[in-house]
């Protein structure tokens, strides 16, 4: 192969040669310039790694220049001398997936094992429209953190934010368990601040107009679901979607088949709501409570309960405060563990945090158990 410093000069003399020709740079070892039969003059960088030759197109003269293809070969070389296989590199930038394709492929397997897959699917899209087009790999936390900001610029709560960086670091994170790249561009971004759980419960005096509303209204249906809500603490969803087949009048027994944590669940039912079950239209619906939309069973109740909160004068309540309040009510007469397996929460801090708030008159009581501990505390004090 001849040898020539390749320089301007030297390439723009070069003849258009009868057949394909090769000049190795003598400054830059692996440095070359492929002159075509056509005429047409490539630059290309030669290596050797663990006994392989490579070769990489750096450029068409003209498009490239020297100075530039000199560049990019050192480069290259450099990359070579630590262990690096630049070629290997490019084929996996050209493998890489976008952000788009791999979310779908995400989501596609999240449909196979999550209950409500909509709900990420829901945050994914937005980051699709954003920075879709994107290498997997070429995805900032900067990228991320814009899209929050935006996000609460929109009106957005802090907890919808948050919920968009939960369902994106889970997303991401599942991309490097499959190898696909090396570091979670979510982790190390802080969450937004957001405002404390509810904790409305109903008063023993709410709770006793509420019942007489419930039991004033003209809708046996609606009557029956607000009893099963607050005398099993079910939600809401599990109730209207309740079917015949799952209750079992002989052990009172309520069998859940599909629930919020994915596995089947059972609910003791009391004497009082096996009654109320007993004279319910038995129609010829699977469901207790039938409905003519797409789900064959009742979509909500929301008038019913407005009708109640109204005619109980309680008009800050919300139907979950129900749930909330039988936890509550749970927790005082036998405690959190036994409060928590009747909610089925996954875990008993669940319930002391968003169910079995311990109130003012809880803690008042605590303390005048023991006055003289606190009168010795005082002085010790001093």
């Amino acid at each position: 192969m001849p040898v020539m410093k390749l320089t301007k000069r030297n390439i723009d003399a070069i003849k258009k040669p009868g057949r394909q020709e090769e000049y190795r740079d003598p400054e830059l070892k692996g440095l070359t310039l492929i002159v075509y039969a056509s005429g047409r003059k490539q630059f290309t960088v030669r290596y050797r790694l663990n006994g392989k030759r490579r070769a990489i197109k750096l450029g068409d003269y003209g498009a490239e220049t020297p100075d530039g293809a000199r560049k990019k070969a050192a480069k290259i070389l450099a990359d070579v001398s630590t262990g690096i296989d630049p070629q290997e590199e490019a084929q996996i930038k050209r493998d890489m997936p976008t952000f788009s394709e791999w979310a779908d492929e995400y989501l596609a397997e999240a449909e196979k094992r999550m209950k409500r897959p909509d709900q990420p699917r829901r945050y994914i899209d937005m980051a699709k429209k954003r920075f879709g087009r994107k290498k997997l790999n070429a995805v900032t936390r900067a990228d991320i953190q814009n899209q929050m900001k935006q996000l609460q610029k929109a009106g957005k709560t802090n907890a919808v934010a948050n919920q968009y960086h939960a369902r994106l670091r889970s997303c991401f994170a599942e991309a490097v368990a499959e190898g696909l790249i090396d570091k979670n561009p979510c982790l190390g971004i802080k969450r937004y601040p957001e405002p404390l759980p509810r904790s409305r419960t109903l008063t023993d005096a709410e709770m006793k107009r509420t019942l007489e509303a419930i039991d004033a209204l003209d809708n046996q249906f609606a009557q029956t679901v607000f009893h099963m809500l607050i005398e099993t603490g079910c939600r809401k969803s599990e109730a209207l979607s309740a079917k015949w087949d799952d209750i079992h009048f002989d052990d009172a027994i309520w069998r859940l088949p599909d629930t919020k944590s994915g596995h089947p669940q059972v609910i003791p039912l009391s004497k009082t709501i096996m009654a109320k079950l007993r004279l319910l239209p038995h129609t010829d619906s699977p469901y207790l409570f039938p409905g003519t939309g797409k789900t064959g069973h009742l979509a909500d109740i929301k008038k019913p309960w407005e009708a109640v909160r109204s005619a109980a004068n309680i008009p800050d309540a919300r139907l979950h405060d129900v749930r909330r309040t039988f936890g509550l009510h749970i927790a005082r007469r036998a405690g959190l563990h036994v409060a928590s397996k009747l909610l089925r929460h996954s875990s008993i801090k669940v319930t002391e945090s968003h169910y079995a708030p311990l109130g003012i008159d809880e803690l008042r009581a605590a303390l005048e158990k023991k006055p003289a501990d606190v009168v010795l505390l005082k002085r010790q004090s001093r």
